[in-house]
């Protein structure tokens, strides 16, 4: 079980160095990047959720943290997923790449507008051991 803990811990760790490599290319050149596809892989941390108005529907609003560093993202009414993340699970994002957004009267540079996501698995605390 041991064994298969590391190659989980070694591959999350290089899809996560991958992302970031290409992450920190968008990051670098914004402008060349906006409005095309991206996809991203990281573990979640910060969470907002942004209220329903009558102007604007409800969103959430959270990092995920890859390779080189957090990125925003938008799951909103485009997104097929519309529960909220869990934070500090894995997951694989698919979405709208956007060198910065207005959200909520906020602005947000880098962000990524979701389409799609798929939340894998929470990462053990340290010296745990987690069921396969």
């Amino acid at each position: 079980m041991k064994a298969g803990l590391a190659v989980l811990a070694a591959a999350v760790a290089a899809a996560a160095i991958g992302c970031g490599a290409n992450l920190e290319k968008m990051k670098a050149s914004p402008a060349k990047y906006d409005g095309k596809q991206v996809k991203l892989e990281g573990f979640v941390k910060d969470i907002r959720s942004i209220p329903a108005t009558k102007k604007t529907p409800g969103a959430t609003v959270y990092t995920v943290q890859a390779g080189s560093g957090p990125v925003w993202v938008l799951r909103g009414k485009d997104s097929t997923v519309k529960t909220v993340p869990r934070a500090n699970f894995l997951i694989k994002v698919t979405g709208i790449f956007r060198a910065e957004q207005m959200v909520d009267g906020m602005k947000y540079a880098p962000l990524i507008v979701e389409l799609d996501a798929k939340q894998e698995i929470q990462p053990a605390a340290p010296g745990a051991l987690r069921a396969e």
